[in-house]
Formats: C-alpha cells, sequence, structure tokens
C-alpha cells in the first residue's frame, strides 16, 4: 500500500470510529432519557394506581381459580359417592337374584353346603 492509500485508509477508519462513537453516545443519552422516564413514571400517582389495579385483579383471578378448584374437587367427591352407593345397591340387586337362583339349582344353602362337604 502507498502511503497517499495508507493515510487515506487511517482518516476512513478515524471516521467510522467517530461515527460509531457518536452512535454509542446517542443510544447513551436516549437510554438515560427512557430510564429517567421510566422512573417518574414508576413513582407518578397513574402508575401506582393502574398498578394497585392490576395486583387486585390478578389477587381476584387467583381466588376465583381456588374457588373453581374447590367446587371441582367437591363435584369430584360426590360422583365418587354416587359411584360407591350404585355398586353397593347393584351388589344388594345381584345378591337378591342369585339367592332364588342358587335355591333352585341346589337347595338351601346349607344342604348344598352338606353335599359339597360329602355328608
Amino acid at each position: 500500500m502507498t502511503p497517499l492509500r495508507e493515510e487515506h485508509a487511517r482518516v476512513l477508519e478515524n471516521e467510522l470510529i467517530a461515527e460509531e462513537e457518536a452512535r454509542v453516545v446517542e443510544a447513551s443519552s436516549s437510554n438515560t432519557a427512557r430510564q429517567r422516564g421510566d422512573e417518574q413514571a414508576n413513582t407518578s400517582p397513574d402508575f401506582r394506581s393502574e398498578l394497585a389495579a392490576t395486583e387486585a385483579r390478578f389477587l381476584q383471578i387467583v381466588a376465583n381459580l381456588q374457588r373453581e378448584r374447590e367446587a371441582d374437587a367437591k363435584k369430584h367427591e360426590r360422583a365418587q359417592e354416587e359411584t360407591r352407593l350404585q355398586i353397593s345397591q347393584l351388589q344388594a340387586r345381584v345378591r337378591k337374584l342369585e339367592e332364588p337362583a342358587f335355591k333352585l339349582n341346589c337347595g338351601s344353602p346349607t344342604t348344598w353346603l352338606a353335599r359339597r362337604l360329602g355328608s
């Protein structure tokens, strides 16, 4: 590279560095301004009231979800109780139906037992 080209390359490099530094400074100052604005917004009464309202809505949603969960648990418990009751009723009906059939086929249970034991 000739000295003139080297000089030209250095000048271009310095200009690029200066432009980049200017962008960094501009971005930094805009970030600082935005942070100041955010800090002011965070302390404003409107922001605090909106935050409180959002928190209240959140707590209400949580409470509603807890109530729904408890209601679902009660429904599940009732369904289990109904199922147990239906099972016991069906078992009782089966026993009532089995007893006459047993007597028809084998006589009384004691007679059947005596036959089985070989008496």
